[in-house]
């Protein structure tokens, strides 16, 4: 399979978000937004995120797992570097913010610059710059161009994101570990107190480890929390998860599978409101974390 996922070999999804999800939580947000939107194809692809930090979303990508680039990202030498460029082919278009990848869009049917560039404004926030129209032969070139001259993604391959803090902490454990049975060989029984001292020393840094550390994923959580939501044969109509407050819009037309799907919660809910919308009940509460 080739490293680079032509416009037939992935498929894109875009999530709202109120803010940029930090590292080591961003693949539990995706994970989840993709279940929330039933895209249970996605095990063993390869997925890959892109931040659209003018208009607050997440670009999905999922593609084969052995994908590393994406056509769409073969336009950078074409586009000013100081400018928002918008890059136009028959079948496809995307953005560029100051020379580096930032939107990618499939084109059912052909549409005006005039079109492409008021999209780009009402949806994504962006003033478009400079126009750059891509023939398929001029397409082909850099595909033949990507072959010699391969470069680096600005896609977040969230398959490869780690807890990069509890590799450090098994070095740091490890590393410990060595040097006290290197000490401890060496000074045999002449040091007890010194030995003893660095015990206590470790025992406070392995605790002050663990408390940075301490990090709840919402995940599994939420699945069970959706799971009891189809028990009781209620719509999720909208849903956030922000700085550790779980936000949560459901309805039913009968009130009392609401108040039966909220006694499992009752202890929990921090904030709530129900009212009656349009020939159904509306409930909105939240969550300060999912326990």
């Amino acid at each position: 399979m080739n490293s680079i996922a032509l416009k037939n070999d992935f498929k894109t999804l875009e999530i709202e978000s109120t803010e940029k999800i930090k590292r080591k939580k961003l693949k539990d947000f995706i994970l989840t937004s993709l279940y929330i939107n039933e895209q249970d194809s996605y095990d063993n692809k390869a997925i890959y995120v892109n931040y659209l930090f003018l208009s607050n979303k997440y670009q999905i990508f999922i593609a084969h797992p052995n994908t590393k680039y994406f056509i769409f990202e073969l336009f950078f030498n074409l586009c000013n570097k100081s400018k928002c460029s918008l890059v136009i082919n028959e079948s496809f278009f995307c953005i560029y913010v100051n020379g580096k990848f930032y939107y990618y869009k499939d084109l059912d049917y052909k549409l005006s610059d005039e079109k492409l560039i008021e999209f780009a404004f009402s949806n994504l926030s962006i003033n478009i710059d400079e126009v750059i129209h891509l023939s398929d032969d001029k397409l082909d070139e850099l595909l033949i161009s990507f072959k010699e001259n391969k470069f680096e993604s600005t896609l977040v391959d969230i398959n490869k994101t780690k807890e990069y803090g509890l590799i450090f902490f098994i070095l740091y454990l490890s590393l410990l570990t060595l040097i006290s049975i290197a000490y401890l060989n060496y000074t045999e029984m002449q040091n007890k107190k010194i030995a003893q001292l660095q015990k206590e020393k470790y025992l406070q840094n392995l605790e002050k480890t663990k408390t940075e550390m301490n990090f709840i994923s919402f995940h599994d959580k939420f699945i069970a929390f959706y799971k009891n939501i189809n028990k009781y044969n209620l719509k999720l109509e909208n849903f956030k998860y922000t700085n550790s407050k779980f936000e949560f819009l459901i309805s039913s037309n009968n009130k009392t599978k609401i108040f039966e799907f909220l006694d499992i919660y009752k202890n929990k809910i921090t904030s709530s409101s129900i009212h009656f919308d349009n020939k159904r009940y509306v409930f909105h509460g939240s969550f300060k974390s999912i326990k």
